[in-house]
């Protein structure tokens, strides 16, 4: 038995001695989307044409497109839903071509089903915002021995390698999309969930690739961390930890290096340097501004703009407000923050 969000959130507020303060946002926030209440929004990615996927949870189920031209009734349209509770982490492999993973998961006392995880292909190249259709989607791997499959990350689009996060048992797993075969990647203390009792917490979380690093977050360590990749995509050297003290969900990487992490039961994105140094870029623990922030994408085609999904406060509501989920967009151009692929 797992201990629910909202007991691990109030050991995780307890546990930060120093949380970081706020500072002045002076960028632009906007809600793309919301999705009904209890909808909790696990991962999102932009697309070549500035539309956003993103998995959703709990009410609404399923991988979603967001377009952001559409009229709000419009703007989200179901792509795929499995047979499985959960719709968790989303890396592109090629131009329009997804990769997505399903698995059973309960939000609620935050365990997973081993054996159900997935990942599957979504070529969204004919697909059509408006009708909803046009999506090719395919099953291209069953990795038995994951406990949950939660961030993925790109290694090599080429072959069709990924690779994904599983919290529970605190690897990451290579996956050849190919072929289907997956093996354990990383195996690492850094990775690896949190004994409470009888409970585990969640480790690993956020995964991205970027050169020749992989970036990783992982939640009740309260840590982001890398390690480097040689020319062939293997691991060289040891995980070096670059940030500590704060619940880390997924993230992007720029162009520069400069991560931004969504806190989830924080209520704020934080960017982290390439040497370390941390701001709150929007957001605040007592605030429904960025409410459960669970995921960020950085887009190649908007510079500035920063794409953000959220889980409504469903982890660690404040009071008793509960809200759906959103996409949301914010600019960092007025803070000049780096941003860009």
């Amino acid at each position: 038995m797992m201990l629910s969000y909202s007991v691990a959130a109030g050991l995780i507020a307890s546990a930060v001695a120093v949380p970081l303060s706020p500072d002045h946002h002076s960028g632009r926030l906007e809600t793309i989307y919301q999705f009904p209440n209890h909808t909790w929004l696990e991962s999102i990615a932009v697309r070549n044409n500035e539309n956003i996927l993103t998995g959703a949870n709990i009410n609404l189920k399923g991988l979603y497109n967001i377009d952001p031209s559409l009229p709000q009734e419009s703007k989200a349209r179901l792509i795929y839903q499995s047979d499985r509770s959960s719709t968790f982490g989303i890396t592109e492999l090629g131009s329009d071509i997804f990769a997505f993973t399903v698995g059973d998961f309960n939000f609620t006392d935050v365990t997973s089903t081993p054996g159900t995880w997935d990942v599957y292909l979504a070529d969204l190249r004919n697909f059509n915002t408006r009708t909803g259709q046009g999506a090719k989607i395919e099953r291209a791997a069953h990795v038995h021995d994951a406990a949950v499959l939660n961030g993925l990350a790109t290694l090599d689009a080429g072959r069709g390698i990924i690779l994904a996060s599983d919290s529970l048992k605190g690897v990451i797993w290579k996956i050849d999309t190919k072929s289907g075969a997956a093996e354990i990647f990383l195996d690492d203390p850094a990775l690896k969930p949190v004994q409470d009792g009888t409970s585990l917490l969640l480790g690993i979380n956020g995964l991205k690739v970027q050169n020749t690093d992989i970036y990783f977050t992982n939640s009740f360590q309260q840590l982001y961390g890398r390690v480097k990749l040689d020319r062939k995509g293997e691991i060289v050297g040891e995980v070096e930890i670059l940030a500590q003290g704060f619940f880390a969900d997924d993230l992007d990487v720029d162009a520069h290096g400069d991560a931004y992490i969504g806190t989830n039961i924080g209520n704020s994105i934080i960017q982290v340097t390439p040497d370390g140094r941390e701001r709150v870029v929007v957001g605040a623990q007592n605030s429904t501004e960025v409410y459960g922030p669970t995921s960020v994408a950085i887009s190649d085609h908007n510079p500035g703009a920063l794409y953000i999904a959220t889980s409504g406060g469903f982890a660690a509501p404040l009071g008793e407000f509960i809200e759906g989920g959103k996409v949301l967009s914010y600019d960092l151009r007025p803070q000049n923050g780096h941003l860009g692929k």
